[in-house]
């Protein structure tokens, strides 16, 4: 066992059924098994948290926690002023907003079972293809 895991080990998971259970602080930033959930998420989509055994919920978190610590490093020299994280974010900002609509438009898009029966119904001699070629006889050589 290394020194994180004997460390935080007791505390890491004292489970509570319906509150978000505080995994650790990282310099007073608190981590919760929420975020645990939602980094697994957008690492892992096949991975469900609540089914992982206490190791791998150990190793997510420590990634968690050295994911936070860059963060502090990367805010204590101010990376969100510099001229290059501002080209950056304003790029993921016209992405994500580019993203979001195209999601909410296809909201609207769904078709039922109902509708594309009724389409088809409605539109069924333009679903069936014309015989093009017609042969009464093949000669053979």
């Amino acid at each position: 066992m290394n020194l994180f895991t004997k460390l935080f080990l007791p505390i890491l998971f004292s489970i509570s059924a319906n509150a978000d259970v505080v995994l650790a602080r990282v310099n007073g930033v608190v981590i919760t098994e929420n975020n645990a959930k939602d980094f697994l998420k957008t690492t892992n989509v096949s991975l469900d948290y609540s089914k992982l055994s206490k190791e791998q919920k150990i190793e997510i978190l420590q990634k968690i926690v050295q994911k936070e610590l860059f963060l502090q490093a990367a805010k204590k020299e101010k990376i969100e002023n510099s001229p290059e994280f501002l080209k950056e974010l304003e790029l993921l900002k016209r992405e994500l907003m580019l993203n979001m609509w195209v999601k909410k438009q296809m909201n609207y898009m769904i078709v039922s079972d109902g509708e594309a029966k009724t389409f088809y119904q409605q539109n069924l001699k333009s679903f069936v293809e014309p015989t093009k070629i017609r042969a009464s006889h093949i000669p053979v050589k």
